[in-house]
């Protein structure tokens, strides 16, 4: 997606256009070579006949536990969209600070995530052996982590926002608008690292009861 996006929205002058285009690629490759890997590794990878008479139990109860993420990714994907009419309304100008906001916003819940979902292995090996104290320090030392990694991503961003904005854009009107939208975010950027982890952390411990 990275590499994508300025080939198709400068080079062959596809603007947004360019930029969908991109993320669908990027997202059908990415389903490909995960589907590829599961095939090769011998795991077993869900078939439509498989759903013939409607889901099993254990399929049931893996969406209900799988519910919280759902829901929190489903508000994410609606309050951006309410976001973006908000701006549109408000000129050009929002509209750019917010879009370099999100992508900000975005780089920095990389981190939590992938400390989050690299934990999560962990945390379902300790407590199905048993190994509660284990899995208790591997979801301290996530949290730890993974909150201390976005405190050093907001310090930056509060200390030189404007810097960093004006990297990106140089209209004073939009950095001024991203100005206030970026610290806010920032100021929650620990609370991300809490979340992510505590979530991920408890439906792991559910699929393994459902497992065991």
């Amino acid at each position: 997606n990275i590499l994508l996006d300025p080939l198709l929205i400068r080079t062959f002058a596809l603007g947004s256009a360019g930029a969908s285009l991109s993320t669908l690629i990027g997202q059908g490759l990415g389903f490909v070579y995960l589907l590829l890997l599961a095939r090769r590794s011998g795991e077993s990878v869900l078939r439509l006949k498989d759903l013939r008479g409607g889901l099993l139990k254990k399929e049931r109860s893996i969406l209900l536990r799988g519910a919280p993420s759902l829901v929190r990714q489903g508000f994410l994907a609606l309050s951006t969209l309410l976001l973006n009419r908000i701006a549109a309304d408000e000129g050009i100008a929002t509209v750019t600070a917010m879009s370099v906001v999100n992508r900000l916003f975005l780089l920095g819940f990389a981190f939590c995530a992938g400390v989050a979902q690299g934990a999560t292995p962990l945390i379902g090996y300790h407590f199905g052996g048993g190994r509660i104290r284990a899995m208790q320090r591997t979801v301290k030392r996530a949290v730890f982590l993974s909150s201390a990694l976005m405190l050093g991503l907001a310090i930056p961003l509060l200390l030189f926002t404007q810097e960093i904005l004006s990297l990106f854009h140089a209209d004073a009107a939009a950095i001024a608008v991203g100005t206030r939208a970026l610290r806010a975010q920032a100021l929650v950027f620990v609370l991300h690292g809490v979340i992510t982890c505590t979530t991920l952390a408890l439906q792991t411990e559910e699929l393994c009861l459902l497992f065991l």
